[in-house]
């Protein structure tokens, strides 16, 4: 089997891994089109969305990468933008 050479640790390539998926819109991807967050969700404000997408996200990570237990919150909010923080841990 191929191993591709990193340099990365196991845990550091499973937060790597959940960094990209928080990263990738549904549509993104032409093989598995559902894989990603809704783009519905850009232009919402966020006092109606934050259930939601807390929601997908944990339940998208939990599913494509089950080496890490996350916590999805909303930090903080700044001038009507808001910051989600993930927060990872190893399973």
């Amino acid at each position: 089997m191929f191993v591709w050479s990193t340099g990365l640790s196991e845990s550091d390539r499973a937060v790597k891994n959940v960094a990209n998926l928080i990263n990738l819109r549904q549509g993104d991807l032409p093989f598995d089109r559902g894989l990603g967050v809704n783009p519905d969700y850009v232009d919402k404000p966020i006092a109606e969305l934050s259930s939601d997408i807390i929601t997908e996200l944990e339940d998208m990570i939990k599913e494509r990468e089950p080496r890490v237990q996350i916590a999805v919150e909303l930090a903080e909010m700044l001038n009507a933008e808001s910051i989600l923080e993930v927060m990872t841990r190893d399973a």
